[in-house]
């Protein structure tokens, strides 16, 4: 018994990030974001950590612009009221796309730390109001050891690999490390 829990604690400890993205694009769209308005919506977020959402939102900056594109990221309020204000933010930034990432499950260990988060991941045309891509991202954020930066960046990195593997993000150049 103790063996056991001395091993599972190890595995918690010691793993690293890593995150496995499946996508689907409809066949009929061939634009390329050039502004996308990120919507992260995780209610359970501190979960992963304090710099989460911060080394996320840079991942996908500096992705972004190493093709060209430039986003905003807002994170929703899982109490809010009000749902039109993230409208009014998108229009006020001149979204021509729109990423909806959100939470849609995940695991957590023995000690109540979140070793695993799904997000279900749509790119939306703001000018059609369609989905045009849509990703199932299964990040698996390794041990309590492993960095909240370390997380953002392999789930930004993964959603913005997927992107450009499926023709999204285009003409990309490539980009500096994330410090």
């Amino acid at each position: 018994m103790h063996l056991v829990l001395l091993l599972s604690v190890s595995a918690s400890l010691g793993a690293c990030a890593a995150t496995k993205v499946e996508s689907n694009k409809a066949a009929d769209y061939s634009g390329e974001p050039k502004r996308v308005y990120v919507l992260f919506n995780d209610p359970n977020v501190a979960q992963l950590g304090s710099n989460f959402v911060a080394s996320f939102r840079g991942g996908l900056s500096s992705a972004a612009a190493a093709c060209g594109a430039v986003l905003e990221l807002g994170e929703v309020s899982p109490l809010a009221l009000d749902d039109s204000q993230y409208e009014k933010n998108i229009q006020a930034f001149g979204a021509d796309s729109v990423l909806v990432v959100k939470a849609n499950g995940g695991t957590l260990d023995e000690l109540g730390q979140r070793i695993e988060a799904i997000y279900d991941v749509r790119l939306i045309d703001v000018q059609t109001r369609k989905t045009v891509w849509r990703a199932n991202a299964n990040l698996m954020s390794g041990g309590i050891m492993t960095a909240s930066t370390t997380k953002g960046e392999s789930l930004s990195a993964a959603i913005t690999d997927k992107m450009k593997n499926d023709g999204l993000l285009r003409n990309c150049t490539a980009q500096a490390p994330q410090k």
